[in-house]
């Protein structure tokens, strides 16, 4: 058998994980930067979000670092790249989980309204499937085993 047999399953940096690579790199970040933004303008009418806003924003810029920095060792086929992409997803869901449990406290409690508490709740959720289904494709992937021996 050749040693690219298509028993052993597909390598290299392609499909799926091209995708998460692109994800990664590019729009993880543009969507963090542009959720900083809207997080600033929260922070301009929510005067009492602002200490906790700030510790936020820049564990948000570590996650856009560590985003890029994980997509970049994906496709350069670095060793670790797969442990450093699986950080960033499990990461990025502590992050969604204390933002949304955060967020969804001030929504109840500041009288802002129910309409807001289901969009903290419906953008967490969406994140965490989002985080837990490429995690899930890291750990699982025959392509992702097979390039990252």
């Amino acid at each position: 058998m050749t040693e690219n047999s298509t028993e052993n399953g597909p390598v290299g940096v392609g499909g799926w994980l091209r995708l998460l690579v692109i994800l990664l790199m590019g729009v993880g970040p543009v969507v963090t930067v542009a959720a900083l933004g809207w997080a600033v303008l929260i922070q301009v009418k929510l005067i009492g979000l602002k200490p906790l806003a700030l510790l936020g924003d820049a564990l948000m810029l570590g996650l856009v670092y560590l985003s890029f920095t994980a997509g970049r060792d994906l496709k350069d086929l670095k060793p670790g790249a797969v442990k450093k992409a699986k950080l960033f997803f499990e990461a990025a869901m502590g992050m969604t989980v204390l933002t949304g449990v955060y967020m969804g406290n001030y929504a109840v409690f500041s009288g802002i309204g129910h309409v807001a508490l289901l969009q903290v709740i419906e953008a967490s959720v969406g994140f965490l499937i989002y985080s837990l289904a490429w995690h899930s494709y890291l750990s699982n992937s025959v392509r992702v085993r097979n390039t990252y021996r």
